[in-house]
């Protein structure tokens, strides 16, 4: 019996999977090796291989797309072979089950570089700073994040020296991990700073009234720069003035109006109007910009300054030779004008403002006014 069974054995057709083989899920026993070709092919078409950097940073592609062929004979050939010292041992074919779930695949020299150059710069992501900056009334903090860059080499390298799965394929790409260049301690001692300013309790006594900026008003009168030591904290001087023009609104009396009349150039009249009060700005401003720059709080009591009416000057002219003049004297003086009057009749009345200045012009005009 032993005989009969070596013999059938011996002569098992070589072009056939042998009776236990497996391709993937599938019972594959006794396929011809052209079955067994268009059953790989099928595998192959829809075969897929995860590009993998990291869990959030991989690239799906099919086998295929990077210039994949399967290698039909060396993968037909792992369910095939059935080597004669293994046959010559009876029942060695009930041991002999081969199960195939990979593929031997080659590639298309230039596809595959082409692919690895594009998969590489897919892949590659440069190394994110840390950041700090105020954003809305707020201090906003992003942490650093590493980059890591993908050699297209290395990348083609390691698709071209793994076996592919008949279905899914991880491919773990190599990549070199790059720092960034201000990571999270960079900002600390600014933000640290910060922090600090916008938690201070700062109270400014304004006629009895006590103000409170808010932490989100803090916040917007910092800055986040560098400069040649580092990151450091700054001023907004115009989220800072704005806070006081607002605060100086609403604790400001108007200053009245002087009404002056001339007469000929000469003052006849004078009406004083009421002075009015304001916050003393430029002072606070200096106060809490050193609150600002040395983080220590101080007490904060809004001083005031006068503020002068406005004046408000009614000019009047006679039909004479000094009202004439004193009309040219006030168009020249408010005025880029040269001027030069000659009553070439009448009283001979003449006037001049500016008119020994030069001027640069492209033509001359002679003006003759008759009064």
């Amino acid at each position: 019996m032993y005989a009969l069974i070596v013999s059938l054995q011996l002569t098992y057709p070589p072009d056939r999977a042998v009776p236990f083989a497996r391709l993937g899920s599938e019972s594959v026993g006794y396929k011809r090796f052209d079955d067994i070709a268009v059953k790989l092919n099928n595998y192959f078409l829809t075969a897929k291989a995860s590009l993998r950097v990291s869990d959030d940073r991989q690239v799906s592609v099919a086998v295929r797309d990077l210039g994949g062929e399967v290698d039909v004979d060396a993968t037909a050939r792992r369910l095939t072979d059935y080597p004669l010292w293994s046959r010559l041992i009876p029942f060695s074919f009930v041991f002999v089950q081969p199960h195939v779930v990979s593929t031997d695949v080659t590639f298309d020299p230039g596809r595959i570089s082409a692919a690895s150059e594009r998969y590489a710069t897919v892949l590659t992501v440069q190394p994110r700073d840390a950041g700090l900056k105020i954003t809305d009334g707020r201090l906003v903090a992003t942490a650093d994040s590493p980059g890591s860059v993908v050699s297209a080499d290395e990348l083609e390298a390691a698709l071209t020296n793994i076996r592919y799965g008949l279905v899914y394929t991880m491919v773990t790409v190599p990549h070199k991990t790059v720092s960034a260049s201000k990571p999270s301690t960079y900002f600390a001692q600014v933000q640290s700073r910060a922090e600090t300013v916008i938690a201070l309790p700062i109270t400014i006594t304004v006629e009895g009234e006590q103000v409170r900026p808010s932490a989100s008003d803090k916040a917007s009168w910092l800055s986040i720069g560098e400069d040649q030591s580092g990151a450091a904290l700054g001023i907004n001087q115009t989220a800072l003035d704005a806070y006081l023009s607002a605060l100086q609104a609403k604790h400001t009396t108007p200053a009245g109006q002087t009404q002056v009349t001339r007469r000929d150039g000469q003052e006849t009249a004078r009406v004083e109007g009421a002075a009015g009060r304001t916050i003393d700005v430029a002072t606070l401003r200096e106060r809490l910009s050193d609150i600002i720059t040395s983080g220590q709080n101080q007490s904060l009591v809004a001083a005031f300054v006068p503020v002068a009416p406005t004046v408000v000057v009614n000019k009047t002219y006679s039909a004479t030779q000094a009202g004439l003049q004193a009309y040219v004297s006030d168009q020249a003086s408010t005025r880029n004008v040269r001027i030069s009057v000659q009553q070439l009749g009448g009283n001979g009345w003449s006037a001049a403002a500016r008119d020994t200045e030069s001027t640069v012009s492209a033509s001359t005009y002679k003006l003759f006014v008759a009064l």
